[in-house]
């Protein structure tokens, strides 16, 4: 065990338990960030289904490593996350979801509580192997073979570095480990034609999304984890937000 930070999203401080001959970490205390672009499905969608909607069947170009495997896709930072979808031609209406490990919650709202199981891709060669299916090369028997034994470990996600943001860490979860994450919150951020950002946040406040209607609504206010969960779902829930509403 060590007290090291193993990864950039990962808090200082925590203890890391690493495989004795396998890059596979057992660690805790992240934060995540996913950006997607938003579009018209997204209305009369509470934050907790578009939070679960992130979690999708493999079937793009990493299907060979990941056959049958539920996929959702994660970065270290917004700035990475953003960077990620503008590689492949996002607009400039964004959605960003912040989430973290809920283990390690003031208040834990899922019952799974342990701590992440994580391969860092970068030092056992399936960073290689994450390019070759980013470039539409076919792998190996035995690089099929090889991402096989990793997965038997059964880990929660792996991590591996962005080619859209240097520096930038991306993280795969499988369905295992995105059953741990939790919603923080959840940002929309409209862009002008001109390169520029419609003034939706004056106060150094979120801008907040709730889906209650036809009609985008946005709450001008803090959104902190104890408000995260089921009672987001529920009549109280949206009373309350009533008072928030823009």
């Amino acid at each position: 065990m060590s007290w090291g930070r193993a990864f950039i999203s990962q808090d200082y401080g925590r203890p890391i338990y690493k495989h004795k001959d396998l890059p596979v970490y057992i660690t805790d205390e992240f934060d995540f960030f996913r950006c997607v672009e938003f579009n018209n499905e997204f209305y009369e969608k509470t934050a907790s289904i578009l939070f679960n909607g992130n979690l999708r069947e493999c079937t793009g170009r990493y299907s060979k490593l990941f056959p049958n495997q539920k996929l959702s896709y994660w970065a270290d930072s917004p700035i990475t996350a953003r960077a990620e979808i503008k590689k492949h031609g996002a607009g400039n209406n964004i959605l960003t979801f912040w989430a973290y490990d809920d283990g390690t919650s003031t208040f834990p709202t899922l019952q799974n509580q342990e701590p992440l199981i994580i391969i860092d891709d970068r030092k056992c060669g399936v960073q290689d192997l994450l390019d070759k299916a980013d470039n539409g090369m076919l792998l190996t028997k035995t690089e099929q073979d090889y991402m096989a034994s990793l997965l038997a470990q059964e880990p929660d996600c792996l991590v591996f570095d962005s080619h859209a943001k240097k520096g930038g860490e991306n993280f795969i979860f499988f369905e295992k480990g995105f059953q741990k994450l939790s919603l923080r919150q959840l940002r929309l951020r409209f862009g002008k034609r001109d390169g520029g950002n419609y003034n939706l946040n004056e106060t150094q406040n979120s801008v907040m999304i709730l889906f209650v209607s036809k009609k985008l609504r946005l709450i001008h206010w803090n959104f902190y984890e104890s408000f995260i969960g089921e009672w987001f779902n529920t009549k109280r829930f949206y009373e309350y937000l009533e008072k928030k509403v823009v």
